[in-house]
């Protein structure tokens, strides 16, 4: 019996292939971990980054709206060039489901994002990312940027949702980082949150131990990443990287 991982290249997957007798068994991928910064390469300037490193549309094509690739698109950074030169100009709706089962109880989310915003504001929504699922609200976790008038950056986890920083108080075109961790073991979650006030002030804001009510699967955490941008005519979201992976 032979066992071979070969690697593929920048998406971080193996495969699992399995030889018995010269004849292949199984070919099962065993990444346990989402790791990306939009960065070229792997990825291309000006086009999109539907199918590179996982990335899918979260609409298939015969949705109304959301569906074009062309609105997922790895641009020049417009906040950042030093440090990261290109970023995800996203419009639309994408996911990653790609990395499987984490198999450790403690899971950590991290991503870092900008955002340009315009008014009028007349409609909640906005950036927004959850792990599990097509739909957000059966998601245990979700974060991002609420557009509406009482909005600003926030965070849910089970049904608490904290708005973090009020819209008024972000600095538009500035970097915001934030890590969730989840803990399966006791069903809890935590979120830290850092970047700059719209007065160039630090912003640190780290949260109390959050409940997750039982009604909520935390195994929906090992079902993908999805990410969507539902006021592309009034937000505008640079994201920088993002990444599911066992705890520290």
């Amino acid at each position: 019996m032979k066992i071979h991982f070969p690697t593929l290249s920048s998406q971080l997957l193996q495969s699992f292939v399995l030889f018995v007798s010269g004849v292949i068994l199984a070919i099962l991928p065993v990444q346990a971990e989402l790791n990306t910064k939009f960065i070229s390469p792997p990825f291309t300037p000006n086009a999109s980054i539907i199918g590179t490193e996982g990335w899918e549309m979260l609409y298939g094509p015969d949705a109304p709206i959301y569906n074009d690739q062309g609105q997922a698109l790895l641009i020049a950074s417009p906040v950042s060039e030093a440090t990261q030169p290109t970023v995800l100009d996203l419009k639309t709706g994408i996911k990653n489901t790609v990395y499987g089962e984490i198999s450790t109880p403690t899971v950590q989310i991290k991503a870092s994002f900008s955002i340009a915003f315009a008014k009028p504001y007349h409609f909640s929504g906005g950036l927004t990312f959850w792990l599990g699922g097509s739909v957000p609200a059966a998601s245990p976790v979700q974060f991002g940027f609420d557009y509406g008038e009482n909005g600003g950056l926030y965070c849910r986890a089970g049904e608490e949702k904290l708005t973090i920083l009020k819209r008024e108080e972000i600095a538009p075109l500035s970097p915001y980082s934030f890590t969730i961790i989840i803990n399966r073991d006791n069903s809890t979650a935590r979120a830290t949150i850092t970047g700059q006030k719209d007065d160039g002030s630090p912003f640190t804001y780290e949260s109390p131990e959050i409940s997750i009510s039982n009604k909520y699967d935390l195994n929906a955490i090992d079902r993908g990443l999805y990410i969507f941008n539902n006021r592309p005519n009034q937000v505008e979201s640079y994201i920088d990287s993002a990444r599911v992976a066992s705890g520290p």
